[in-house]
């Protein structure tokens, strides 16, 4: 598997993981307010609370993934490519 597909792995399982959590955070309020910790009232409120918040977080994540990718790819540029390699070898066979 290549680092490119790790990465789109892992941005799919993240995107997966939230799903799966507004689920679960919709079930864990519910709780909260048959408990009594939580105004039935307030629930909606809290719940859009922590989807802003998690929404925030996604987009700063991903904006650090950007950087990321685009530091590799400045990199890769820097790096030379096996034709690169193979003419200088071939220079340095011949000056000899």
């Amino acid at each position: 598997m290549s680092k490119h597909d790790q990465l789109e792995e892992s941005l799919f399982l993240g995107l997966g993981l939230t799903a799966l959590l507004r689920g679960r955070m919709k079930a864990f309020l519910d709780f909260l307010v048959k408990e009594g910790k939580l105004a039935a009232k307030d629930q909606k409120k809290f719940r859009k609370q922590l989807i802003d918040a998690g929404e925030k977080e996604y987009g700063s994540m991903l904006r650090e993934y950007e950087k990321y990718v685009e530091r590799v790819m400045r990199a890769l540029q820097d790096v030379p490519s096996n034709k690169t390699k193979a003419k200088a070898l071939n220079k340095r066979k011949k000056s000899r």
